[in-house]
């Protein structure tokens, strides 16, 4: 088959082409043309579909370029499907738990102004600068569709939940307690593109707070809480003596971790790190109040001396940071991780030489077509100069090392933070780059290399729905979504080990022998002369294993990454719903869900599962009836939501199961009764 016709976008054939086709088939020795449709040409392929090879893998590594080129409309195309992910679980929760009605509108609004980005001269970057433009534009409408999605359901849902357990304060005149100064306090900050706002209306504490989990996980992390305006209350003075603690549902007192004071439009706040357990698409209240927490100890823990609870404690030295899971030390002179041990295995993943997550800046070669081709890249041609390494947090709850770098007119900041009970260490890169191409100077390309402690390194990396492993040239660049695994044998003594990199906007990954690299920013000249002048600000997190982790244990801890806990500010009230609950689990483990969402005709609710492992299955999935109910039905659909020709999906008591071949998706409509309000 020979598509043909104007340009490559789909442009239909002219006179002169169909006469040149013509002509074509009066010469001697050539290919005879027929003009027709598709159809016939398929119909030929299946009638002789024994006869043809069959391709197994993958086909187009072409224009590797584009998958890092733009990273700005790179990085709003992640947030934006992320952000729409959350939309939709959050409105299905208002929907089911409370009868609000679905924002349908708005969120086929986000989506559509998501998926137009999917064009394949967008995407990949490969347009002009009005292209740019125009997406980031349709990208802030998003984010402000979005996230007025989840402040109305999630604060709806907050409003619900029972907080009374963390008691009230003795009502006194809103005159003699300056109420008033807090109301709005924060509204808008937090917000922007798509977060959820931190605004909170209560002036003194207890002060309550829901803790959101927009993914079917259980998860265990470390979280900020806002407390805006404390001390124009009835517990009044100085901010900066006050101690806060963290009550839970059952009773316990926690210290918090101050990490932040400021002030926003007129309203003071302190941000407070603390700790939280949250069930599969469900939430965890607690409350925040002044007070001094009494010491706790876990009996789950035996070193009390590193834990008090779930590494309530992290060890830390001005380049060193230790929590339960890692030991990880900053080199002073690269900026990198010198050491990355996994406690678990005993394995150290980082070699002092050359350490891992240091910034290399390149140039490439000139080349035509700079914004789909990558080339010949110098890593030697500038310098990344360290400026200062200086710890910013140092515990309990979260430790951060903050390290500055230049290169050239440009400059970058790379934060590493490790959280307790978290098994693996964060990066927060922010880039102010100033660098340009051109057509005789060529591409500057700004990479982080992780050249990890391997030998018989090999990758694994995630694709929609699944993964895979791929065995490539050296150091040839290809796609992945939120993260690449690296598995091989320590080079010391060939003990199996390994470590996942997760990101939050990245895309373009390589690996050359055992050194794994992201690309960060390529300052491309053509079609767009100046597409990366500014400042970027990307996540990433090293987590190290000892033998390669199964697919979807990345997968779930991709998801964590690239969707984190949802923190919402409420006040203390009596409430129809427990004060914790998890919304939907799924089993056997090697089933993920990938989203939750209304159906597109209807009130019946939408859940989407595929299997990672290539083990066919039986997925099955149960509600807290509490919270969506109980369901009445479910049949399996497919993706445009048309019934399945046969449905293999049962109905139980409090969820249902389904069917799932290997790598297979399948889709699932729930029918719930009525909601009653």
């Amino acid at each position: 088959m020979y598509v043909y016709g104007v340009g490559d976008h789909g442009g239909g054939p002219t006179r002169r082409d169909i006469v040149r086709g013509l002509d074509f088939n009066t010469w001697p020795i050539w290919p005879n043309f027929r003009f027709d449709t598709t159809g016939p040409y398929y119909d030929i392929l299946e009638a002789n579909g024994d006869k043809w090879e069959v391709i197994d893998g993958e086909l187009n590594f072409e224009f590797t370029g584009c998958y890092t080129t733009q990273s700005a409309i790179k990085k709003a195309n992640r947030l934006g499907e992320n952000y729409c992910l959350e939309a939709e679980v959050a409105a299905v929760l208002g929907l089911r738990a409370l009868g609000k009605p679905y924002p349908e509108k708005e969120i086929r609004e986000a989506w559509i102004n998501t998926l137009f980005t999917h064009f394949h001269d967008i995407l990949p970057g490969s347009g002009v600068r009005a292209t740019r433009q125009y997406t980031l534009g349709r990208f802030q409408e998003t984010g402000a569709l979005t996230s007025m999605v989840k402040t109305r359901s999630l604060r709806a849902l907050a409003g619900a939940i029972d907080t009374s357990f963390g008691g009230r304060l003795p009502v006194v005149p809103i005159a003699s307690s300056l109420a008033s100064i807090a109301l709005g306090a924060g509204a808008g900050r937090g917000a922007g593109d798509g977060g959820m706002s931190d605004a909170a209306y209560v002036v003194d504490g207890p002060r309550g707070y829901v803790v959101f989990n927009p993914t079917a996980q259980a998860r265990r992390d470390v979280v900020t809480a806002t407390v805006w305006d404390s001390g124009t209350g009835v517990n009044t003075g100085d901010v900066e003596a006050k101690t806060f603690i963290v009550r839970t549902p059952d009773g316990k007192l926690l210290p918090t971790q101050r990490i932040e004071k400021g002030a926003f439009w007129g309203h003071g706040f302190v941000n407070l790190a603390l700790p939280v357990e949250v069930g599969s698409l469900g939430y965890a209240a607690c409350t925040i109040e002044e007070g001094q927490a009494p010491p706790y100890k876990s009996p789950l823990v035996a070193d009390d001396h590193l834990h008090s609870r779930w590494g309530e404690k992290i060890r830390n030295g001005p380049t060193t940071m230790e929590n339960e899971h890692l030991a990880v030390e900053i080199d002073i002179v690269t900026g990198g991780i010198k050491k990355l041990l996994d406690k678990a295995t005993g394995r150290d993943l980082a070699c002092a030489s050359t350490p891992l997550a240091v910034l290399e800046y390149g140039l490439e070669r000139p080349r035509s077509m700079s914004a789909w081709t990558i080339g010949d890249i110098d890593r030697n041609a500038r310098p990344v100069r360290v400026a200062s390494v200086e710890m910013t947090h140092k515990g309990p709850y979260l430790a951060s090392v903050e390290v500055k770098l230049k290169m050239g007119d440009s400059t970058a900041t790379i934060v590493y933070t490790l959280k307790a009970g978290v098994a693996y260490v964060e990066m927060m890169v922010t880039i102010n780059w100033l660098e340009r191409g051109g057509a005789e100077s060529g591409t500057p390309n700004l990479s982080m290399a992780f050249p990890l402690a391997l030998a018989k390194a090999s990758a694994r990396y995630e694709i929609p729905f699944g993964s895979i492993a791929r065995h490539l040239d050296q150091g040839q660049e290809v796609p992945a979504l939120r993260w690449a695994d690296v598995t091989g044998v320590l080079a010391k003594n060939s003990k199996p080990a390994g470590c996942a990199l997760l990101n939050d906007c990245k895309y373009g990954h390589s690996l050359e022998g055992s050194t794994l690299r992201l690309t960060l920013l390529r300052s491309s000249t053509s079609p767009d002369p100046l597409p990366e002048v500014g400042k970027f600000t990307m996540k990433m997190a090293l987590c190290p294993h000892g033998s390669a982790p199964v697919a979807a244990d990345l997968i779930r801890m991709g998801a964590a990454f690239n969707h984190p806990l949802q923190v919402v500010a409420t006040d203390i009230h009596d409430g129809k719903f427990p004060p914790q609950a998890a919304g939907v689990c799924i089993e056997p483990a090697n089933v993920v869900i990938s989203s939750v969402k209304k159906a597109l005709d209807g009130d019946d609710i939408i859940v989407r599962i595929f299997e990672t492992d290539g083990r066919a299955c039986a997925a099955r999935v149960a509600f807290d009836k509490n919270l969506l109910g109980l369901p009445a039905k479910a049949l399996e659909v497919d993706l445009l939501e048309n019934p399945a020709e046969k449905s293999t999906a049962n109905g139980s008591k409090n969820g249902f199961s389904v069917k799932l071949p290997a790598h297979g998706i399948a889709s699932v409509r729930v029918k719930f009764p009525a909601h009653k309000t």
